[in-house]
This record gives structure tokens, C-alpha cells and sequence, in this order.
């Protein structure tokens, strides 16, 4: 039996930029004055008042308050719930409800993808709250109409950076995604959700000792010693455009590691201020990008190749750079 589905998911911090990205998997990114959105009874309270996530992320023009939100029209073939007497179906049927529920997983796995692309193309703090599923379907006089909501908070509540595009970087944007939503995306799947997990954090502190994190993740063995470093020199020999950039880098990984030790193991979190977490996450997001391009390349060359084989691939590509710059590049 074909099921109608519509999907709605509102996207909070971002502006009119956003809907010229172009999705696959018959997403689009939409706007809509609340009063007309089909889903504006489940983003207000009992008095008619938007929740308070939609009202600190909504805008206001001369037709009222709007959202941006993605949405996805859908028909899928389903085994309908059983019906034991004409016209009368069990409600509670299992392997209907686990058919909806393993719909709703993939659909919210493919937001998160590309909501956790578009972090890693630019900074900004665009999200989700909730994502709404409707499921529609008639049988003879029967009709069925089912409302889920998933829960998925993903943006910082205390993050006011609005994502936004220019026009170079909507084309640039949509390149992106074209290019690494795939299987690049699979790959380094684990330490994007790491990144997208460090900056959805509303403790700037816990979001720079991740964010470190995420870096040992990318750049270190896991019995790396002198971690600092390496750690230092590998985001210098990847990032650095030539020797002055690769020492500056050297020297801000160095002090953003030493004030992460300090945070961590003595509780000193005074040194940390929100442009440092902001231009950690920069390096990171940067790191990143260069290794979505690895992943790809690697794919092409070996459809079957691992994270493994690429990030140890890479690490030795590191330290022949590093072993080939000027000495005094590292002194300290």
C-alpha cells in the first residue's frame, strides 16, 4: 500500500541564503510565514504562542513572523497495519510502527548529514529542533493519518551566529554538498559528529577541550607521546600556506593546547576567550574540508579503502613536510 508522507523539519539561525541550496532525496529548503505553515500547531503552546526555541529563531517582515524549515513530500509502499474486522485496523500493529520508525531514522540521518555538512562549509549556527513526519493512506472508506515528531536538537540554544551565504559561496555551497554527501561523508563520518557534538556544546570551555579532541582524532595515533607537539606541527604542516603561516599556526596550536591542559587537569578555564574557541573551530573545519578531499580522492583510487588507511596515509604525508621545513619553523 503507497503511504503519502510529508516531512517538515523548521531550520533555526540562518537567512534567506539557505534556500538556494539544493538537496537531493527530494529535499528543499523552504519559508513560510507561521500562520501558513503546516506544521505551525506543533511549534506553539496551548496559547497560541510559538515555543520559545521557534520565537528566538523566527524573523519578522511586513507579513509577519516566518520560519525557514526543509521539507520533503514522499510516497512509500508499505505492509498496512492489520485489519481483523472490515475497516477496522490495530493501531498498535508492531511491524507497521517499526516500518515508520525505521522511515523517520533514515530521513533524520540525512538531515543530520547535511546539516553537519553545512557546519563544516561554514561557520554559523544553523539547526533543528524537531522534525515533523505526517503519514497519510485510505483503504475503501478507511483513512489513517499519523503524526511523529522526532526530537533532535541540533543547534547551540546560546549561539546567536547566523548561517549565511554569499552568492560565490551558495554556488560554492552546493558544490559541496554534491561533491561529499556520499560515501566521502562515511568515512569521516565519526569525527564530524565529533566536530558537530564540540560546537552544539553551550559551555565554551567543554567546546575547546573537544575540539582539541577532535583534532587528536584526526592527526594522532591513539599512543601518540608528546602530544602537544605533534599535535602542534601536524595542524601546521596541514593548514600552512608557507613557513610564517605554518609557525604561527605551530605556535596558536601550542597555546590552545596548553590552555586546554590547564582547563582540563587544573580547572583554570579564565584563559579561554570565545574568539579562541572561534578560531579553534576554524582549524578544525579546515582540517576537516582537507580530509573530505582525501576521503574522495581515496574512494576513487580504492573504492574499499578505510578511515585507517587514509588518516595513516596522511599522517605520513605530515611528517615528510614537517621533516622538510626549516628547523627553526618549530623552535620554541
Amino acid at each position: 500500500m503507497d503511504i503519502c508522507v510529508m516531512v517538515n523539519a523548521p531550520v533555526l539561525y540562518c537567512d534567506d541564503s539557505i534556500l538556494q541550496i539544493k538537496l537531493d532525496n527530494k529535499y528543499s529548503f523552504a519559508k513560510g510565514h507561521i500562520c501558513t505553515l503546516p506544521f505551525k500547531d506543533c511549534i506553539m503552546d496551548g496559547a497560541g504562542h510559538l515555543l520559545t526555541p521557534y520565537m528566538i529563531a523566527s524573523k519578522e517582515d511586513e507579513s509577519g513572523r516566518f520560519l525557514y524549515y526543509l521539507t520533503k513530500k514522499d510516497t512509500i509502499s508499505m505492509n498496512l497495519p492489520k485489519c481483523r474486522i472490515p475497516g477496522v485496523y490495530i493501531d498498535s500493529d508492531e511491524k507497521y510502527i517499526a516500518q515508520l520508525d525505521a522511515y523517520q531514522q533514515r530521513e533524520n540521518e540525512y538531515i543530520f548529514r547535511v546539516l553537519a555538512l553545512l557546519h563544516v562549509f561554514k561557520s554559523g549556527n544553523i539547526g533543528t529542533h524537531d522534525t515533523f513526519f505526517e503519514f497519510k493512506f485510505s483503504k475503501g472508506i478507511y483513512h489513517d493519518c499519523r503524526n511523529h515528531k522526532s526530537n533532535n536538537v541540533e543547534c547551540n540554544i546560546v549561539d546567536n551566529r547566523e548561517f549565511s551565504l554569499s552568492s560565490k559561496e551558495q554556488v560554492a555551497c552546493n558544490l559541496f554538498l554534491a561533491e561529499f554527501a556520499g560515501n566521502a561523508y562515511t568515512l569521516l563520518e565519526a569525527a564530524i559528529v565529533k566536530f558537530i557534538s564540540a560546537i552544539h556544546s553551550t559551555d565554551s570551555v567543554n567546546v575547546f577541550e573537544q575540539l582539541i579532541s577532535t583534532l587528536e582524532l584526526l592527526l594522532l595515533d591513539y599512543d601518540q607521546r608528546g602530544r602537544k607537539e605533534v599535535l602542534s606541527k601536524r595542524v601546521a604542516a596541514m593548514l600552512g600556506v608557507d613557513r610564517d603561516n605554518m609557525r604561527e599556526l605551530f605556535l596558536r596550536m601550542r597555546l590552545f593546547y596548553k590552555y586546554r591542559s590547564e582547563s582540563l587537569h587544573g580547572g583554570d578555564e579564565q584563559q579561554i576567550a570565545k574568539n579562541d574557541v572561534y578560531e579553534l573551530e576554524e582549524i578544525v573545519r579546515g582540517i576537516l574540508k582537507i580530509y573530505l578531499r582525501k576521503c574522495k580522492n581515496g574512494l576513487s583510487e580504492n573504492p574499499c579503502v578505510n578511515w585507517n588507511a587514509i588518516k595513516q596515509k596522511t599522517i605520513c604525508d605530515l611528517i615528510k613536510r614537517i621533516e622538510e621545513t626549516e628547523e627553526n619553523c618549530f623552535a620554541v
